[in-house]
C-alpha cells in the first residue's frame, strides 16, 4: 500500500513506546502452562498478538482481551486432537516456541506456517530437536512441519547461535514435556525467556562464566586473564519445573526504541524516551552507539519487576563509517537495520560480516537492505554474511518498498521521517500492522508539529 509521508519536522520532547513484542509472545505462550491465570498489562498491540492468541485459541486456550490487559486462563481446556492441522500466521519468535510446544506433547500432528517465515528458519530448528531424538520433519514446499509422537528424555547440548530463539524453542519443548535441559551457549545470547521462565516460577538457574587472574607463565613477573571454559553461559531447567502464573507489566519495546534512536540520530537532535527496558543486546547497541553515531545518557531509574526502566536520552549525530565483524556484529545483528540506514547517510563506508545467521531468521534481508538502498541512490552490496554500504549524504528521496521484513520497512520509514519533503513509502501497513503505537507517537508529532505552525 503506498502512502504519502511526510517528514518530521520538529522531534517530540520526550516519546513513551508501547510493549515489547517479544516479551508479549513469550509470555502469551508460558500461558499454556501456567498452574493460575497470567495477566499481561501493556500488551504489545501489533498484529502478531492476534496471530499468536488466534493459535491459542485454536487448540482450547481461553483468553480475555481488553485495550489495556490480556488475562491467560489457567483452566483451559487445552486439546490437540491426534493428526490435528493446526496452523499458525505470525512470526518467527512465536513459531520457535510453538515448535518446542508442541514437540514437547509428544502428540502426531502438523503445523502449517507464514509465508514471511524463512524456511531455512524452520530446518534449523527441525534439524537441531532431530539431534535429540524429537520425532518431526518438514515439507518447505508446503511450509509444513510435522510432528510424530517419540520417546522424550533429557537434552544435554551446546549451541552456537548467536540468536536466542533455538535455545527457547528446546526451553519450551522442556518445560512442556517435564524433562531437563542443560544448555551450554558459545554465545551469550539474550536471556530475557530464561528470566521469563524464573519470574513465573520455573526452576531453572543460569552461570556465565568469568575469566580469571593468573601469572603468565612466560614471564611470571606478569598477570594474564584466562578463560577455563569452552563456552560462555550454561542453563540448566530442572525436570517438571512448573509455571505458577502471575502478572506482568510489559516493558518498553525493543525495536521501537532502536527506531527513535535511529530518528535522534538523523535529525542529529536530542530526544528522550522514557521508561525504557535495556535488555542484554540493547546495552551492547548504547555501548556501541558512542563511536559510531550517538551519545546516550539513562536517568531516572525504576523498578518494574521483573524489569528496570531508564530515562534515555540520546543525542544523535552524523554516523562513521566502521567494519563490524566478529562478536561486535554477532552481538547486534537484530539492529543491522537501523545501523544500515545510520551508516548510509553518513559520509563513508561501512563493512559488516559475519552475520550469516540473520539471514536465516529474516527473509533474505541483506539483499532487501542493498536493493533499497541503491534504489535511493546509495551504492551497497549484499554479502553472504553482511553488507557493503558506502555512505552518501545526498541520496534520492523519492519512493521506498515494498517491503518483506518489518524491521527493515519501520528503518527505512524512520529515514523518511528524516527527510525534508513528502515521499511516498510502499509499506506503510507494515508499519501500521506491526508497531501501531509508532504510528501513534508519530501523529502525535505532526498534531504538535501543525500546532506550532499556527500559533
Amino acid at each position: 500500500m503506498n502512502e504519502i509521508i511526510k517528514p518530521l519536522k520538529i522531534l517530540p520532547e520526550k516519546i513513551k513506546l508501547g510493549g515489547d513484542y517479544n516479551i508479549t509472545q513469550m509470555v502469551l505462550m508460558l500461558g499454556l502452562l501456567a498452574k493460575t491465570d497470567i495477566c499481561i498489562r501493556n500488551y504489545n498491540r501489533s498484529n502478531e498478538t492476534s496471530f499468536t492468541l488466534s493459535f491459542l485459541n485454536s487448540i482450547g486456550c481461553i483468553s480475555e482481551r481488553s485495550a489495556t490487559e490480556i488475562v491467560i486462563k489457567a483452566d483451559s481446556p487445552i486439546q490437540i486432537d491426534e493428526c490435528a492441522e493446526l496452523e499458525y500466521e505470525g512470526g518467527a519468535v512465536p513459531l520457535a516456541q510453538i515448535v518446542g510446544f508442541l514437540a514437547g506433547k509428544n502428540i502426531c500432528c502438523s503445523l502449517k506456517y507464514a509465508n514471511s517465515i524463512n524456511s531455512d528458519l524452520v530446518d534449523l530448528l527441525v534439524n537441531n530437536f532431530s539431534k535429540y531424538g524429537v520425532d518431526l520433519f518438514h515439507k518447505a514446499e508446503i511450509r509444513q512441519i510435522y510432528f510424530r509422537s517419540s520417546s522424550v528424555s533429557p537434552i544435554e547440548c551446546t549451541l552456537s547461535n548467536a540468536l536466542p530463539y533455538l535455545k527457547n524453542s528446546l526451553l519450551f519443548y522442556s518445560l512442556t514435556c517435564g524433562q531437563s535441559i542443560s544448555i551450554k551457549e558459545i554465545i551469550a545470547t539474550d536471556s530475557g525467556f530464561e528470566n521469563l521462565i524464573k519470574y513465573f516460577g520455573g526452576n531453572l538457574s543460569s552461570v556465565d562464566t568469568k575469566s580469571e587472574t593468573t601469572i603468565d607463565p612466560n614471564d611470571p613477573r606478569k598477570k594474564i586473564r584466562v578463560v577455563n571454559f569452552d563456552y560462555k553461559r550454561k542453563i540448566d531447567l530442572k525436570q517438571f519445573s512448573e509455571i505458577e502464573g502471575g502478572e506482568i507489566i510489559v516493558p518498553s519495546d525493543y525495536h521501537s526504541l532502536a527506531a527513535f534512536i535511529l530518528l535522534a540520530i538523523l535529525k542529529k537532535k536530542s530526544l528522550i524516551v522514557e521508561d525504557v527496558y535495556i535488555n542484554d543486546s540493547m546495552n551492547r547497541f548504547i555501548k556501541f552507539l558512542k563511536g559510531f553515531a550517538a551519545d546516550v545518557e539513562l536517568s531516572n531509574k525504576k523498578s518494574i519487576p521483573p524489569y528496570t526502566t531508564n530515562d534515555l536520552t540520546v543525542t544523535g549525530r552524523e554516523a562513521k563509517g566502521r567494519k563490524l565483524s566478529g562478536r561486535t556484529a554477532t552481538a547486534l545483528m537484530e539492529l543491522i537495520p537501523y545501523i544500515s540506514i545510520a551508516a548510509a547517510v553518513g559520509n563513508n563506508n561501512t563493512v559488516i560480516r559475519d552475520i550469516a545467521e540473520y539471514g536465516i531468521w529474516q527473509n533474505n534481508p541483506f539483499n532487501e537492505i542493498s536493493l533499497m538502498l541503491k534504489n535511493v541512490g546509495i551504492k551497497s552490496g549484499a554479502l553472504e554474511d553482511g553488507l557493503v554500504i558506502e555512505g552518501k549524504s545526498d541520496y534520492d528521496d523519492d519512493k521506498y518498498g515494498p517491503f518483506v521484513n518489518k524491521e527493515i520497512a519501520l528503518a527505512f520509514y524512520i529515514l523518511i521521517l528524516s527527510e525534508t519533503v513528502k515521499t511516498t513509502f510502499n509499506g506503510f501497513e507494515i508499519i501500521a500492522d506491526n508497531y501501531p503505537e509508532i504510528i501513534e507517537a508519530v501523529q502525535t508529532a505532526y498534531d504538535k508539529q501543525l500546532l506550532s505552525k499556527l500559533a
